[in-house]
């Protein structure tokens, strides 16, 4: 289920007349955890899946067996299509993450669409790592956590524009949550596309001056589910056992006093186990102010 965005679909008229093109993107949630609060990320396998119109000199320089192919509904592997520099792609990036472009897996197809019998090309990215999201703790530990991945483009703001797949929806795999334990994951997939400014610098093509003015606007995707922390594994984890080891403490009066070491040793074991716990208690989320 995706946000309430408006539908808009790709066509070469919209191209031709806004001259921009149009990029959808869809993203698969494949597996996500641990989520590490102390440090607002979490870790996460998703396919994301980037589409936009092929351009007829993509489709003239196709063999009559590849159009065979896309004429009966399958998609045709491009392998070398960053290869040649005249062929366009998105040039994408994903804004929240630590893992290295160069480290996820891109493949390139085409494909005709079966409502539109138009041909779309179509980025497949694997990625697998950390996720930075930032969290809210002010209803810690009954909070619910927005796990959000953003996509960016190095192309300029007036030559592409980023957003939701509407034929293809995102989604998400629930039955590979690893942190079921202390989380409970929403099948809600959410979207959201926003504008953000940036100043357009002078170069041979544009004549554009670096000075304010000029500024252009970019899109930025967002795609995010959304995990609610189990109360009840905080309160039993965090909060029962250390009652629990509160008491245990008074285990040491029960030695007599005449054992003043023997006393003592198990008062200190005691008290260091439980500052032990509860830093590790501490160190393991952010502190809630």
């Amino acid at each position: 289920m995706n946000g309430s965005i408006a539908t808009v679909h790709l066509t070469p008229d919209n191209i031709k007349k806004q001259d921009v093109i149009r990029v959808g993107i869809r993203l698969m949630f494949l597996q996500i955890g641990p989520i590490e609060t102390q440090f607002e990320r979490y870790n996460a396998d998703v396919a994301i899946e980037a589409r936009w119109l092929a351009d007829s000199k993509l489709l003239s320089s196709l063999t009559e067996q590849e159009h065979s192919v896309l004429s009966q509904g399958h998609a045709v592997r491009l392998r070398d299509y960053t290869k040649d520099e005249t062929n366009w792609h998105p040039q994408l990036f994903i804004m929240n993450t630590s893992v290295d472009p160069d480290n996820q897996h891109i493949r390139y197809s085409i494909r005709k669409d079966r409502n539109s019998q138009l041909c779309y090309i179509r980025e497949h990215r694997l990625v697998k790592g950390f996720f930075f999201s930032p969290f809210d703790f002010h209803h810690f530990p009954h909070d619910i956590q927005e796990l959000n991945i953003s996509f960016g483009s190095s192309e300029s703001g007036s030559k592409i524009r980023l957003e939701p797949d509407f034929e293809i929806l995102s989604g998400i795999n629930r039955e590979a949550f690893v942190a079921l334990q202390e989380w409970i994951l929403y099948d809600h997939v959410e979207t959201k596309l926003r504008k953000v400014k940036g100043f357009a610098f002078q170069t041979d093509e544009d004549g554009e001056l670096d000075v304010p003015g000029h500024e252009k606007e970019r899109s930025i995707l967002t795609i995010s589910c959304h995990a609610a922390r189990r109360a009840q594994y905080m309160f039993w984890n965090g909060y029962w056992i250390s009652f629990i080891m509160t008491i245990v403490g008074f285990a040491a009066f029960s030695i007599t006093a005449e054992n003043t070491n023997q006393r003592l040793g198990v008062a200190f074991t005691l008290l260091l186990t439980h500052i032990a716990f509860r830093w590790t208690i501490c160190v393991s989320h952010l502190t809630v102010k």
